[in-house]
């Protein structure tokens, strides 16, 4: 066995380059994953510590009685303790000045408790507390001054909220609008503001499904309606997209850190069984000498099998090591888009033997069938070195190629022969491909947000009244009622939004997905994104859940689905709601609705929350863009270096299996470009229809990678790989192999002709 070790530490002197290069691909997978498992679950556990220690309630609520009084009598408050284990009181206030606002929060002490982050908690009644994200977008630091409702505040430190992981003044948004919002915990309310509103905290002991929280939920509301308080602003954590958007993100993150490195995994297990294929022919004089002395198959199994485990530890190890310290570094992807909680960060060692796991069954079982169909040979055939000897396949003895030209001849017998190696250049190009492409089309297909956003809002300008509802006949704009609910379909849940508009409602506008055909609002639309989400067609019935509305669960059958993909919504015609709601209330009106849509801005609209919808959803692209900017040069960077290593390994073996061939054409006469042209040319069909494959199954991987990253903000981003993307890709990839082809071209011209007079065959 001694022998055998030294052999091998002799292997890896010889081939030394091609080794590095699957090394480095083995080194660059277990990085990314170990770096994407270990920035992802410390994100995601800190989060789920977070949420458990300081008690994320499971509704929060306001209300109002038959006076317009935003509290319980006292005689009254005996409901929160029969139906919940826990309830409290928040006040919380929003003070508009200079363009921002600043929502004031009461510090809570059961439900929704807040974590300091840096500094002190407020000791006098002029000491605040401000969110990370708002303080580190205006460049506020602790003990610096600021003016609050015209009172000097002293920010003493940083803080986190549980339902506010995303910073936003509306629950849908879902996306930090710390540039214009922020977050402020005070000791005492009263000192700044006498206008604050009272809301309500409560949480529920114990694991309870869905559907007991939802029907005590219920029960809770029609006891309230029972004695005359009317429920306004239910929102649930588990609908709350300030909770929400950030779980689903990080999912989708970790997700996606686990697939990209089995797509560099699945090249270096190419490279190596091509690496070894050749190696093994050119050893079988060798192979077949140690058998002749003794050493058994099983001994030999092993001494082939040792380079590729040697590689496979080693590259874990090291990417694994390395991963760990690029984890904080990857973190920052998702640690700016949210106002998360200090976040604790986890060594997981099992993560290296996870990624030691999958390199190991997928490069080990391929190596394991090479090594044995070498073996498989007698002792006296290896040393007649027979493997070596052109093998003509029946495909070559039946085409009729005698009489075609001998560039051609050789170009298709060079195809037959080493099929093998070809589609390993295939394979391999294809990965390469996407991974090119990958980049820079997530860059196209964000932006093309903003060609749906033109396409679909007719109009810019949105005004919001909360949880007032307005019965007016409306003469500024379109109106329409928005409110909040579950989507059912075959046990699946979707939050969505409800939206009640008019039937010739010009706002927004939305084509049949099948047709292309614009439609109106005479009937049920279910937005494109929410059917994705939901798994529904046109036909499927889906439960209709309200949340904002006291009215029975919907049953629907789903009859169109729109090209809509901002958002998962589903349209109703208003007169469903009107009729709905008149029927509960014993009224009769003629119009319902909370928000106002306007191609003009609106004059003596202070009461309302005003959204720029274009500005809203550019802000959300730019946010998007700026959390992947580090996982796009993460993939650009990987594919070049698996396409250098790939092109060249590829163009090495070529010219070691050609050595004799390219001594026997100079003997003959031939020009060097001749000889380079016979020799390096036969990867190249192989290589450009594997990149052209590539564009297709890229369009599918960027949308998958977009969709799962987004999957908590509730849209859907169509995939788009622009033609000058595919162009850049294409030439960074003929770069590449034109770079590889120019020193394989160097090498043959050193091949001596001396090469052809020596007898391959001991």
């Amino acid at each position: 066995m001694k022998l055998l070790f030294l052999k091998s530490l002799r292997t890896i002197r010889f081939n030394k380059i091609r080794y590095l290069g699957a090394l480095v691909l083995i080194i660059l997978s277990s990085a990314l994953f170990t770096a994407f498992r270990t920035s992802g679950y410390s994100i995601s556990n800190s989060l789920d510590a977070f949420w458990q220690e300081h008690r994320l309630a499971d509704a929060s609520f306001e209300i109002n009685d038959n006076a317009g009084v935003n509290r319980f009598k006292s005689q009254d408050e005996e409901l929160l303790e029969q139906y919940f284990d826990h309830a409290e009181k928040r006040y919380y206030a929003d003070i508009k000045q200079n363009g921002v606002t600043l929502r004031l929060f009461s510090i809570t002490e059961k439900l929704n408790i807040y974590q300091l982050k840096k500094g002190q908690a407020p000791q006098s009644s002029n000491q605040v507390l401000l969110d990370q994200s708002f303080a580190d977008y205006h460049k506020i630091k602790i003990n610096d001054h600021i003016t609050i409702n015209q009172h000097q505040a002293v920010v003493s430190g940083f803080f986190a909220l549980p339902d506010y992981i995303t910073v936003s003044a509306n629950q849908n948004n879902i996306t930090n609008d710390s540039d214009i919002f922020g977050l402020v915990l005070v000791k005492d309310i009263n000192y700044w503001t006498d206008l604050y509103k009272t809301e309500y905290l409560v949480g529920l002991e114990g694991e309870k499904s869905y559907a007991q929280k939802d029907q005590i939920f219920k029960d809770f509301k029609q006891a309230l309606q029972k004695r005359g308080y009317t429920p306004i602003n239910w929102l649930e954590s588990d609908l709350n997209s300030r909770v929400t958007s950030a779980r689903g993100d990080i999912s989708g993150f970790i997700e996606i850190g686990q697939i990209l490195p089995i797509f560099i995994l699945l090249v270096a297990c190419f490279m190596l069984a091509i690496i070894l294929n050749r190696q093994l022919l050119g050893e079988e004089n060798v192979m077949g000498t140690l058998y002749a002395v003794g050493y058994a198959k099983k001994e030999l199994l092993i001494h082939y099998l040792f380079l590729p485990f040697l590689l496979i530890a080693l590259g874990t190890a090291v990417g694994g090591l390395s991963g760990y310290a690029f984890a904080r570094a990857l973190a920052l992807i998702e640690l700016s888009r949210y106002n998360f909680p200090v976040i604790v960060y986890a060594y997981n060692p099992l993560d290296m033997l996870i990624i030691f796991g999958i390199a190991f069954a997928m490069i080990l079982p391929v190596m394991f069938f090479v090594v044995l169909n070498a073996l498989k040979q007698p002792p006296l055939e290896l040393m007649r070195g027979r493997g070596r000897r052109a093998k003509v396949s029946k495909i070559e003895k039946t085409a009729k190629i005698e009489n075609l030209r001998f560039g051609l001849k050789f170009f298709i017998r060079d195809i037959l022969r080493n099929f093998g190696r070809h589609m390993i250049m295939f394979l391999g190009m294809v990965i390469s491909g996407m991974l090119l492409m990958i980049g820079l089309g997530i860059l196209n297909s964000v932006n093309n947000i903003d060609n749906d956003i033109k396409k679909t809002y007719q109009y810019q300008h949105i005004y919001s009244f909360d949880s007032e509802i307005k019965f007016d006949q409306n003469e500024k704009g379109d109106d329409y009622f928005e409110s909040i609910a579950l989507a059912q379909f075959d046990g699946q849940y979707l939050k969505t939004n409800l939206r009640f508009v008019d039937a010739d409602f010009k706002g927004i506008t939305q084509r049949d997905k099948k047709t292309g055909k614009t439609i109106d609002y005479s009937t049920m639309i279910v937005s494109y994104s929410t059917a994705k989400h939901l798994g529904v067609k046109t036909g499927d019935k889906i439960k209709i859940i309200h949340k904002s509305l006291p009215f029975d669960d919907w049953e629907y059958e789903v009859e169109i689905i729109s090209d809509y993909v901002l958002g998962d919504v589903i349209f109703f015609p208003k007169d469903i709601l009107i009729e709905e709601f008149n029927k509960t209330y014993n009224t009769s009106f003629d119009n319902i609705y909370n928000v106002i849509i306007s191609k003009t801005v609106l004059p003596d609209m202070e009461e309302a929350d005003y959204t720029d919808i274009y500005d809203y959803l550019s802000k959300t692209i730019d946010q998007v863009l700026g959390a992947l900017i580090a996982a796009i040069l993460i993939i650009g960077v990987s594919a070049v270096l698996v396409a250098v290593a790939l092109v060249y390994i590829i163009m090495d073996l070529v010219l070691e299996e050609n050595k004799y061939n390219i001594a026997l054409f100079k003997m003959f006469g031939y020009s060097s470009a001749k000889v380079n042209s016979l020799i390096l040319n036969g990867g190249i069909l192989f290589a450009a229809v594997g990149l052209i494959l590539s564009y297709p199954l890229d369009l599918w991987f960027i949308g998958y990678i977009l969709n799962r990253f987004t999957q908590g903000m509730s849209v859907m981003v169509n995939p788009v790989i622009s033609w000058w993307t595919a162009l850049i890709a294409f030439l960074a990839a003929a770069t590449v192999y034109g770079l590889s082809r120019a020193l394989a071209a160097r090498r043959i011209a050193k091949v001596p002709i001396g090469e052809a007079l020596k007898n391959n065959e001991q």
